[in-house]
C-alpha cells in the first residue's frame, strides 16, 4: 500500500505523522525532542526526557520509524525542516535501512503554493511558509495573521494578491519560553537553568524565587510581543483581521488576544498535508 508521512523537523524536536491525504489531516502525531545544546536536558517536558535526542544522533530516525508503525509497501516522505543536521540523519537513515520503497521529498520555498513577498525567498524558514499554507487553505478571508510558537514564535502575515492562496508577505521572530530560558543561563554566570514544562502557569508577579522570576520575564516579553506585534498588523489591516495560532506557546498568549483567534495544532504538518494532497492530486 501507498503511505505517506509528513516530518516537521525544528529546533527544539521533530514531528511526523501518517497523512490522510484525502481530509488534508494528520493522525495521530508523534514528537521526539532535541537535548538542549546548553544544560543536555530536554527542551520538551519532563515526559519527554526519555525521547530526546541529539539531532546528530543516528538512533532517533529509527525510533520515529518505529513509533511511527509503518506497514509494508511503497512510502513517501515529505519533509520540512529547519534543521540541517537532523535532516541529514534522516535522509540516511532511510536512504540506508529502509526499502527501496522509500521516497523522500524535501520541501523548498518554490514548492509551496503561495506568493513569496520577501527580499531572499530560500532563507524564509520552510516552517513559516507551511503554517501559513495550512492557513491559507483552512480559511478564505484575506489578511490572516499565522502565530507559529516554537522554538522561536513567529508572527507572519498573509495578504490577498494575484496568488490564488495569496501573499505570504514575512513577519516577525520572538525566542519563545525555552529559548529565553537558555539565553538567561548561557548569558549569565549565576542565573540557573530552569526547563519549561509544556503545561505550566505565569508566575505571580513580583516573583519571589529567581527561577519563577525568570519565567516572570520571559513570559511577558513573549506575551507583549506577540500582542504588540498583531495590533501593529490589525492597525494596518483591520481590527477584525484572524489570527490562526498553532504550537505549544500559542495558549499562553491566546486569552490577550481580543478578536477572532483560531487555534489549529500541528499547524506545520497541517500545511504538508496540504500541501501533499495537491501533487498527489
Amino acid at each position: 500500500m501507498n503511505q505517506h508521512v509528513g516530518v516537521d523537523i525544528g529546533n527544539s524536536g521533530v514531528k511526523a505523522g501518517l497523512l490522510d491525504l484525502a481530509n488534508r489531516q494528520v493522525r495521530q502525531p508523534i514528537r521526539l525532542s532535541w537535548k538542549s545544546l546548553v544544560s543536555g536536558k530536554s527542551l520538551g517536558d519532563e515526559k519527554d526526557r526519555s525521547r530526546a535526542f541529539s539531532p546528530r544522533e543516528q538512533y532517533w530516525p529509527e525510533r520515529l520509524v518505529k513509533e511511527l508503525g509503518l506497514e509494508g509497501g511503497s512510502t513517501q516522505w515529505w519533509v520540512g525542516s529547519v534543521n540541517r543536521a537532523a535532516t541529514a540523519q534522516l535522509c540516511a537513515y532511510l536512504q540506508d535501512y529502509v526499502n527501496a520503497g522509500a521516497r523522500i521529498e524535501l520541501l523548498a520555498a518554490r514548492d509551496i503554493d503561495l506568493g513569496i513577498d520577501v527580499e531572499v525567498p530560500e532563507r524564509v524558514g520552510i516552517d513559516r511558509l507551511l503554517a501559513t499554507y495550512a492557513a491559507a487553505c483552512e480559511f478564505p478571508e484575506r489578511p490572516i495573521i499565522v502565530v507559529e510558537a516554537g522554538t522561536a514564535v513567529t508572527v507572519d502575515l498573509l495578504r490577498g494578491g494575484d496568488h490564488r492562496r495569496g501573499v505570504f508577505c514575512g513577519g516577525a521572530i520572538v525566542p519563545g519560553m525555552p529559548l529565553m530560558m537558555q539565553m538567561l543561563e548561557q548569558g549569565t554566570d549565576l542565573l540557573p537553568g530552569v526547563n519549561v514544562a509544556k503545561q505550566w502557569q505565569p508566575p505571580v508577579i513580583p516573583a519571589k524565587r529567581t527561577e519563577d522570576a525568570m519565567l516572570a520575564g520571559a513570559f511577558a516579553a513573549l506575551v507583549g510581543g506577540v500582542v504588540r506585534l498583531v495590533d501593529e498588523y490589525r492597525h494596518r489591516c483591520g481590527e477584525d483581521t484572524r489570527v490562526v495560532a498553532s504550537g505549544g506557546d500559542a495558549d499562553l498568549f491566546a486569552p490577550c488576544l481580543p478578536g477572532p483567534l483560531t487555534k489549529i495544532d500541528h499547524l506545520v504538518l497541517r500545511g504538508i498535508a496540504w500541501h501533499a494532497a495537491r501533487r498527489a492530486s
